[in-house]
């Protein structure tokens, strides 16, 4: 059970609009939940099944906050962030190796593929159809205690045309609070500035956290 300030301190550590280039908007508000970096019981049996570790790699009970949801109405960028606390340093860490494990970028192919599948599905034109999905690891600078870049690509077809829409998930650990920062961007990769500068932001809020 988090004590009052901890709930307040991993509130903040959530990235806020003010970390975004000039131009960016938010919309919603900050909500609150059980399950690491929002992820279902279901979810999280598939994945560690998928990875063949056992179930307590996940911790479905920690507690976590999920922001608004940030957009670029200029690009159609849109970033989200879901910060899990921890009742350890030690559970924090078995729940980032599940981010990091190699086998990690195919296995969110089949947990996320459906799911984005029909969010980006609903928006096809006439004439427009979904390809496979891939997915791989992204570079990504040293933010915090870890820190890595998983990347889907979701291409939408049209003739002989290919569209790739692109959604990398960022996870920072800091101690024994997780931020996991998911963004999707049509038609070109995510800027790795842009991932940099709230990889940075995130990891130095959550330093805050004791």
């Amino acid at each position: 059970m988090l004590s009052a300030g901890d709930r307040t301190l991993a509130r903040d550590s959530l990235v806020r609009l003010s970390d975004f280039p000039a131009g960016w908007t938010a919309a919603g508000k900050v909500t609150e939940g059980k399950g690491t970096t929002g992820l279902t019981k279901t979810q999280a049996a598939h994945l560690t099944s998928c990875l063949k570790v056992p179930a307590s790699d996940i911790d479905t009970d920690a507690d976590h906050w999920t922001s608004p949801s940030f957009s670029d109405t200029a690009d159609a960028i849109t970033v989200d962030d879901d910060v899990a606390v921890y009742p350890t340093v030690a559970k924090a860490a078995a729940d980032y190796s599940t981010f990091s494990d190699p086998r990690t970028p195919g296995c969110l192919v089949n947990l996320m593929g459906p799911a984005l599948e029909q969010q980006i599905g609903e928006q096809l034109q006439p004439g427009q159809k979904l390809g496979a999905v891939s997915s791989g690891s992204r570079p990504l600078g040293s933010y915090g205690t870890r820190s890595g870049d998983i990347e889907l690509v979701v291409p939408i077809i049209e003739g002989s045309k290919e569209v790739p829409v692109y959604v990398d998930v960022i996870a920072i650990l800091e101690g024994r609070v997780e931020s996991t920062l998911t963004a999707s961007s049509p038609g070109a990769p995510l800027p790795s500035t842009l991932g940099g500068q709230l990889a940075q932001a995130a990891a130095t809020r959550m330093k805050s956290f004791r």
